[in-house]
C-alpha cells in the first residue's frame, strides 16, 4: 500500500474513532444517574438512572428512608466510585450497573424488567392444552362461556378507554396503535356493561401485541387471553407479545405470564444490573423479594426461606409449586434453617438450566 493511501486510511479511521468517542462522551454526559442509600428491612445501595429510582426502591421494602449520595452524569459517577465502594461495603444489598464494581463469585446479573412472548398454536384447544398450569387451563376453558368479542370500531375503543383504562399509557399512544390495524378485546356483562378489556395491536409483522389489559379477576383476564388467542390465529400470526413486567417472581403479572407458558426474555430497554446480597441478609431478602436472575438459558430463581418467618409459613414445596419455576429455571434457595428438606445440586450452567426436571432436586442450597 502506498504511503499516501495508508495515511488517508489512517485519517479516515481516526476521524471515525473521534466521532464515536465524542458521541459516547455526549451520551454519558447527558445521562442523569443517582446513587441512593435506602433503609428498610435491609439497607440497599442503589445506583441507577434517575428515571428508574422509583421503580427499584421496592428492594428496600415499603416506604424506605431515602438518602441521596450522588446525582450527575456517568463521567462524574465514575469519579465517585471509590467513595461509593465504601458505601457498598456497609450495605446489605448493592444494585448497580453491570460491572460498575468488580464482579465477585456471588454477584448476580439481574434485569428488573422482562418481556413475555407466547407461540400461537393452530387452534384454541391446542393452545390451551399447551398451558403448563392446570388451574389456568380450567380458567381458559370456562372463559368460553363469557360474553366476549373483538371489535374494530372507534366507539368500542372509546368505551374501553373511558370505562376501563387506568391511564398508565397515554390515550394518544393507544389510539395510534388502534388506528394502525388494532382492535379491542371486550368482556361484557349484563346490559353490555364492560367487565374487562385489552388492546390487540399489530405493530410488528407476525406478532400480535396484548396491551393495556384491564381485568379485576383472573377469570375475566382469561377471557381476554382467549380472545387474543383466537384473534392471533385468525390473522395467521406466529407470536403473542404480552409486553413487559417486573422480574419479581411473585408479581401478579409475571405469574400470569408464566402460567400461560410464555417465553421470558429481558426487556431490551431494561438495564443490566449487578446485584450483590450479603450472606446473612439473603434468607430474609429473597423471602421478601424473590427474583429471577441470570440470562435466557441460564435463569436462576432466587428464593429465600428464613427461620425467623418459618412458623406458620408455607412449606418449601408449596412455595416452589406456586412460583412455577421447576420447568424453566434453576432454584437457588437461601436459608438459615438447617433442617430445610431440600436436596442440593450443582450450581447452574447455561447448558444444564434448560433441562431442570424437579425444582427441589435441582436446587442449590445456601446455608448462612
Amino acid at each position: 500500500m502506498a504511503l499516501g493511501e495508508w495515511l488517508r486510511q489512517v485519517m479516515v479511521e481516526t476521524s471515525a474513532l473521534k466521532h464515536r468517542a465524542s458521541s459516547v462522551a455526549q451520551l454519558m454526559a447527558g445521562r442523569k444517574l443517582v446513587a441512593l442509600r435506602l433503609q428498610g428491612p435491609q439497607s440497599v445501595l442503589l445506583i441507577e438512572r434517575e428515571s428508574l429510582q422509583q421503580d427499584l426502591q421496592f428492594l428496600a421494602g415499603p416506604r424506605p428512608k431515602v438518602t441521596q449520595l450522588f446525582c450527575g452524569n456517568a463521567v462524574d459517577l465514575v469519579l465517585e466510585r471509590s467513595k461509593l465502594k465504601q458505601e457498598a461495603e456497609q450495605a446489605d444489598v448493592v444494585v448497580a450497573p453491570w460491572k460498575f464494581f468488580q464482579v465477585q463469585d456471588d454477584t448476580l446479573r439481574w434485569s428488573p424488567f422482562v418481556d413475555a412472548r407466547l407461540k400461537v398454536a393452530a387452534d384454541v384447544d391446542t393452545q390451551i392444552a399447551a398451558v403448563p398450569s392446570l388451574t389456568h387451563q380450567r380458567r381458559l376453558r370456562e372463559a368460553a362461556r363469557l360474553k366476549r368479542r373483538v371489535s374494530h370500531t372507534r366507539k368500542d375503543f372509546e368505551r374501553f378507554v373511558t370505562q376501563l383504562h387506568d391511564g398508565t399509557e397515554s390515550r394518544a399512544a393507544l389510539l395510534e396503535g388502534f388506528r394502525d390495524g388494532g382492535a379491542v378485546a371486550l368482556v361484557e356483562g349484563a346490559r353490555t356493561k364492560l367487565l374487562a378489556g385489552a388492546l390487540l395491536l399489530t405493530r410488528r409483522r407476525s406478532t400480535l401485541t396484548f396491551a393495556a389489559a384491564q381485568a379485576p379477576t383472573p377469570e375475566l383476564y382469561a377471557g381476554l387471553e382467549l380472545l387474543a388467542f383466537q384473534h392471533a390465529q385468525a390473522l395467521g400470526f406466529a407470536l403473542l407479545d404480552f409486553g413487559f413486567s417486573s422480574s419479581v417472581l411473585t408479581e401478579p403479572t409475571f405469574m400470569l405470564r408464566r402460567e400461560l407458558g410464555c417465553e421470558i426474555t429481558p426487556t431490551p430497554s431494561s438495564p443490566a444490573l449487578m446485584l450483590t446480597v450479603k450472606k446473612a441478609a439473603r434468607p430474609a431478602f429473597f423471602a421478601r423479594v424473590p427474583l429471577l436472575t441470570g440470562e435466557p438459558g441460564a435463569y436462576v430463581a432466587q428464593v429465600g426461606f428464613s427461620r425467623a418467618r418459618r412458623a406458620g409459613a408455607k412449606t418449601v414445596q408449596n412455595l416452589v409449586r406456586e412460583l412455577g419455576v421447576a420447568d424453566w429455571a434453576w432454584l437457588s434457595m437461601s436459608t438459615d434453617a438447617a433442617d430445610l428438606p431440600l436436596r442440593s445440586g450443582p450450581p447452574p450452567t447455561p447448558s444444564a438450566a434448560t433441562s431442570t426436571g424437579s425444582a427441589l432436586s435441582n436446587a442449590r442450597r445456601l446455608h448462612d
